[in-house]
């Protein structure tokens, strides 16, 4: 008996080192993988696709059980197993080309997709499926949504643990997507729709401080630039001595180069309040906007509000670089050293601006000189 289970042994290591054995491993490796793609990058498009990271966990199974058949080689017909292991390998090989095929088109999709994040505002109909609660990125449950492109339709979709957590049947829900790299859309996320919380909210308390700021909040992170500026004018109406918050909101819309958006909100509110900073972040928004003569305007303007500040300066220094004023732009970096004097990046500036400047009043001069008429000699 022990002869025969040292032979058995002998034989399950053997096989282990076996081409065919090492396929099986490489299924198993490229299922698992298979797997995580579409749970990452999920595909709201046909009926079938929402259980492809089911079809891959599957997969990855029928995989182990192959592996497992070819170590036990023909001893497997004598253990319980035996029977069953033989039956599970016929169909493998082609589902596994179908899954690494469409993988590499689901990953290839997403990763190459440079399309801004769009929120599709939409209902969770039902919740289905076993919960897990051992991983937070892999699907656990499958949703049921209402079709945001197609009314009437339903589209399901996984739901990952971190996600359905936070999610309940008759929800309204935010499905945020891409439009993908190749044209699929994906799945960035499932999560609640705060922004029609809080609208809904605001139809009961049209006033709430808080609610207002929450939604104009919700609108910048989520990137809906419309709607911040929707937003961010009707709370200036409501609240118009709220200068210091509808500062934020101009500046915020400036730092994700909305310039356009941040130049709506920041007119309005340079009328009521034409302080020193709105004057500077409308500045910097109409230049970057393009529009440097306008901002030049703004931001001269700005120096009698606080003539000591460097920062009108430093900002006409570089529109006027933009409008290829040289003098100007020299004599405004020239403003900023005056009252900050150690300061290497304007210093950098007055080297590159100081010879440009010294050439442009020689050619100026040459020209000056051959338009005067020569002087009349005396008899």
């Amino acid at each position: 008996m022990a002869h025969r289970n040292t032979y058995m042994w002998q034989h399950f290591l053997a096989r282990a080192l076996l081409v065919k054995t090492y396929k099986h491993g490489i299924t198993i490796a490229v299922s698992a993988w298979a797997w995580y793609v579409f749970s990452e990058y999920r595909l709201p498009v046909g009926w079938l696709l929402y259980l492809l990271p089911f079809v891959s966990l599957i997969v990855g199974i029928a995989g182990f059980v192959a592996l497992l058949q070819d170590l036990l080689g023909p001893d497997r017909h004598d253990m319980k197993l035996g029977p069953i292991l033989s039956k599970v390998e016929w169909g493998m090989n082609a589902m596994v080309r179908v899954l690494v095929y469409g993988a590499l088109f689901v990953f290839a999709n997403a990763k190459l997709d440079t399309t801004p994040t769009v929120d599709q505002e939409t209902v969770l109909r039902t919740i289905a499926g076993v919960r897990l609660d051992w991983t937070d990125r892999l699907p656990s449950l499958v949703g049921t949504i209402d079709s945001w492109g197609s009314p009437g339709d339903v589209i399901r979709l996984p739901l990952r643990t971190s996600e359905e957590r936070w999610l309940w049947g008759g929800q309204h829900i935010a499905v945020r997507t891409r439009a993908g790299y190749l044209g699929v859309p994906w799945v960035v996320a499932i999560e609640r729709d705060e922004a029609y919380a809080t609208r809904e909210v605001l139809k009961l308390v049209p006033t709430a401080t808080e609610a207002w700021k929450r939604l104009i909040h919700y609108y910048i992170n989520h990137q809906r630039w419309d709607e911040v500026v929707h937003t961010g004018l009707e709370y200036a109406r409501l609240y118009p001595n709220d200068h210091e918050y509808l500062l934020w909101v101009g500046t915020s819309l400036g730092f994700a180069q909305r310039y356009t958006e941040s130049i709506q909100i920041l007119d309005d509110l340079i009328i009521r309040h034409p302080s020193y900073e709105v004057h500077q972040q409308l500045g910097w928004s109409l230049n970057w906007s393009g529009q440097s003569q306008r901002a030049a305007e703004v931001l001269e303007r700005s120096i009698a509000l606080d003539p000591e500040n460097f920062e009108a300066y430093y900002h006409l220094g570089y529109v006027y670089m933009d409008m290829a004023v040289s003098e100007k732009a020299l004599a405004s970096f020239k403003e900023v050293l005056a009252r900050l004097p150690h300061f290497p990046e304007v210093q950098s500036k007055i080297t590159q601006l100081e010879p440009i400047v010294a050439r442009e009043r020689n050619v100026l001069s040459k020209a000056k000189s051959r338009s005067q008429p020569p002087t009349p000699s005396l008899p």
